[in-house]
């Protein structure tokens, strides 16, 4: 019999894992490594079915050479940038990324600071955290025109 295949978390989460366990159900067992180097991957990762990796580290040729039984690397995020994908590449182990990954959270954050932007925001809260005496209505003056009047170019793509 052999042993039940396990995906490596190999950074950043560190708690339960309920939800990857619940998508893997019996497929696969998960282990969180919570790495913070690459160095203390060594002796950990070696015999993973799969590598989940977040941002916190990298992922090189020498771990990668290490690999035993690895069919999947993926990269939760966007971007390769702390994968060695050539040497993947070279032994077979393909690289998939999460390109959708916080798309809509950078969104609504881009809007925000759009809008504080056009709104003065940002300079009336530096001038009131500065501290100049107690707080008065003139140390937020001037504001900015409402925004009714203005357009945007806000679309859904």
């Amino acid at each position: 019999m052999t042993a039940q295949p396990w995906v490596a978390i190999a950074d950043f989460i560190s708690d339960d894992l309920e939800p990857e366990r619940g998508v893997l159900g019996e497929v696969a067992g998960v282990v969180a490594l919570d790495a913070t180097n690459e160095e203390q991957l060594i002796g950990r990762i070696e015999d993973a079915a799969a590598i989940v990796l977040y941002h916190a580290i990298s992922i090189t040729r020498p771990t990668i050479v290490r690999l035993k039984c690895c069919k999947l690397i993926v990269r939760a995020g966007v971007g390769y940038d702390n994968v060695d994908w050539r040497c993947a590449r070279e032994r077979g182990i393909p690289v998939a990324i999460v390109p959708d990954y916080g798309s809509e959270e950078v969104a609504d954050t881009a809007i925000a600071m759009a809008m504080a932007l056009a709104r003065g925001v940002h300079l009336q809260n530096s001038r009131l955290r500065a501290g100049r005496g107690p707080w008065n209505y003139t140390q937020a003056v001037p504001l900015t025109p409402s925004l009714r009047a203005r357009q945007s170019a806000f679309r859904h793509c």
